[in-house]
């Protein structure tokens, strides 16, 4: 199953929400859950729960 993933790179593209949401001490998906670092996490999050 690893091997369908092979090859694909994920990223997050900067977000200062990332940073505000660090000091806050809280995931970025709670405070800002449209921006598009929490989308981008999702989309990581969703790939690697299918391992």
């Amino acid at each position: 199953m690893l091997s369908s993933f092979a090859g694909r790179t994920c990223s997050v593209p900067y977000d200062y929400n990332i940073i505000k949401a660090q000091l806050k001490g809280m995931p970025i998906s709670h405070l800002y859950p449209d921006s598009p670092a929490a989308a981008a996490y999702r989309e990581i999050a969703e790939i690697i729960s299918v391992w």
